[in-house]
């Protein structure tokens, strides 16, 4: 802690210029996300803000969202949580232990607190989305050595694995087709010989998949 203390106090401006930086930046993603549309013009992100960002008085150095698909149903803060780790992006979701904060952006009340507690969800157990309607949201908070470099790492994660468009499937299909087609004629061509041309992996269901160049294989397939 101390360290951590000499270093801000060492920043031309210290906490000041930090609260101004890490603002900039909260500003920035909450403009970036906001301007995310799926291919038939909804929204991707749902921000949870005051005022827009206008103000450094009412908003700090973090951004709260909620993901929404193409048809404005929410997307799991937990399936955000294992593609953000997969893509080394590390936030926070949940409740952020503000069970008030919780009930006011997401809409629920006490009843519908204590109906999640009742069906067993407790804090941290990964249960995201209940009947639809969300358990908690997504936080992205910066520091004083966080850049823009890293806003825009966020935003192509969300744009690569969340963004639904209509000609990205198009291609994915195509793509496959085409793959499936080549295939098939090695096959035939090589005398039942099976060439592995690509690898794509589906850790998270109807989420995007990841191209690998290699897998470990063991006697039961790929490991």
């Amino acid at each position: 802690l101390r360290h951590g203390l000499r270093t801000i106090k060492a920043l031309p401006g210290g906490m000041q210029s930090v609260s101004r930086h890490t603002f900039a930046l909260a500003r920035l993603t909450f403009n970036s996300l906001s301007a995310l549309r799926h291919h038939n013009g909804k929204p991707v992100v749902k921000v949870h803000c005051e005022d827009g960002y206008s103000d450094i008085s009412t908003q700090g150095g973090m951004v709260n969202f909620t993901l929404l698909d193409s048809s404005g149903e929410v997307v799991g803060h937990s399936t955000f949580a294992r593609i953000a780790a997969l893509e080394g992006v590390h936030v926070r979701t949940g409740c952020f232990c503000n069970t008030g904060g919780c009930q006011r952006w997401l809409g629920m009340d006490d009843q519908d607190t204590l109906a999640l507690h009742s069906a067993g969800h407790v804090c941290g157990d990964g249960v995201d989305l209940v009947e639809g309607r969300p358990t908690g949201s997504v936080r992205v908070s910066f520091g004083y050595m966080t850049t823009n470099r890293d806003v825009d790492t966020l935003i192509d994660l969300i744009m690569m694995h969340f963004v639904e468009s209509t000609s990205s499937v198009a291609q994915e299909l195509e793509k496959t087709m085409t793959v499936e087609s080549a295939q098939t004629s090695k096959v035939k061509v090589e005398a039942g010989e099976v060439v592995l041309e690509s690898i794509v992996v589906y850790p998270v269901k109807s989420c995007r998949g990841m191209q690998v160049s290699e897998w470990p294989l063991g006697e039961a397939g790929l490991r």
